[in-house]
């Protein structure tokens, strides 16, 4: 996962990771957002991840 949320992050580009039903009809600011946060999320490093509060 990790891979793919970094190369969408670089690029912009969030087709591997969109679900193909929606046919590109998504808001792509809220998906930069979410997976900025899933990346966020799965860092190798547990201080590095945020908390639950964040």
């Amino acid at each position: 996962a990790r891979p793919l949320l970094t190369r969408a992050l670089e690029d912009g580009n969030y087709d591997a990771l969109v679900d193909p039903k929606l046919q590109n009809d998504y808001n792509h600011n809220e998906m930069a957002r979410m997976v900025a946060c899933a990346a966020a999320a799965v860092r190798h490093s547990a201080r590095r991840r945020p908390r639950m509060s964040q």
